[in-house]
């Protein structure tokens, strides 16, 4: 497996194309820029002596059979590959690579139209129901970054299910929060990174669309309430709350958030977002590090190593 492999370790076994790109080295010749992915984890690798027919021939994806080496790009290891080639899995070698979420994602999404279906405000169940309909495969299938936080197979639905368990026990805490409005915003906040990214059946991201690219899911999300607002003739304050919520979840201007939060629910959506999305990387950096040892640096969470302590959970007799 990825997590286990050193310097000098030699490599012969399948992987998934996280990502592949056509390079030139600082002479002018071709290689590609790749990075493996399996279960526990990803990472970089070269193919310095390239041949005509592969400049094209593989796409984030593919699932390849890669025997090479492992040497280091500064601290960190890479794999130098010498021969990559296309490869067909059964389900169960392929359960060995895919990354997915640790829970059934039917029985999420069970969870979530529950949810929905206990909404006493009619414009919002109105609302997030047609847009969970309209998305539903894409949004139990979808990592929720490409990268960052919860980049697996069902990543996007499990983000949304953590963030609403704990926003079910905030608000018994924080009781003068609107259930409905917070719940919504939960459900909705991501929804349409299933239009900003192209994503396989393995739930990894091919690329960004167009509209990804050029407006980003927050807008897109915008857009989509505002069209399924205007098509169910709602005519009350709901859509505008909604919007705010998106528009702001991502609180700092430099993030694509113009707008800070100025409803309670947005608050609490920004924070309930923002730990599970931290805590995820926080798990995933952790687990991906030998105990008594620091990680590599964690862009996501401010360039930090994380420390694998080891405590022993005795209890006192």
């Amino acid at each position: 497996m990825i997590s286990n492999l050193k310097v000098s370790d030699k490599v012969f076994d399948n992987f998934i194309l996280k990502s592949v790109m056509l390079r030139k080295t600082r002479t002018g010749k071709d290689y590609l820029d790749i990075i493996l992915k399996d279960k526990s984890g990803e990472i970089a690798a070269k193919l310095w002596n390239v041949e005509e027919g592969q400049k094209d021939s593989f796409k984030a994806g593919d699932v390849v059979k890669v025997s090479g080496e492992v040497d280091s790009f500064g601290s960190n290891p890479q794999v130098k590959i010498e021969h990559i080639e296309k490869v067909k899995l059964n389900d169960e070698e392929m359960n060995k690579l895919v990354e997915a979420a640790p829970f059934n994602a039917d029985k999420m999404f069970e969870e979530i139209i529950l949810t929905i279906n206990n909404f006493k405000n009619k414009d919002i169940k109105l609302i997030t129901k047609t847009l969970i309909d309209k998305y539903e495969y894409k949004f139990k299938t979808y990592p929720a970054a490409k990268s960052f936080h919860h980049a697996m197979k069902s990543g996007l639905l499990f983000h949304t299910f953590t963030m609403l368990t704990n926003a079910k026990k905030l608000s018994a805490t924080y009781t003068f929060l609107n259930t409905d409005l917070l719940f919504a915003g939960v459900i909705l906040h991501d929804i349409c990174k299933t239009e900003e990214m192209e994503c396989n059946d393995l739930g990894v991201v091919e690329s960004y669309t167009k509209d990804g690219q050029l407006l980003g899911h927050i807008i897109q999300c915008i857009c989509e309430i505002d069209n399924v607002s205007r098509n169910l003739n709602i005519e009350s304050e709901v859509p505008l709350l909604l919007k705010h919520m998106v528009l702001s979840h991502h609180y700092h201007p430099e993030f694509g958030s113009p707008k800070y939060p100025m409803i309670p629910e947005a608050e609490m959506l920004h924070y309930l977002d923002i730990l599970d999305s931290r805590m995820n990387q926080m798990q995933t950096a952790f687990n991906a590090t030998k105990e008594n040892e620091f990680s590599s640096r964690v862009r996501m969470l401010d360039n930090r190593n994380i420390y694998h302590y080891n405590i022993e959970n005795t209890e006192e007799k």
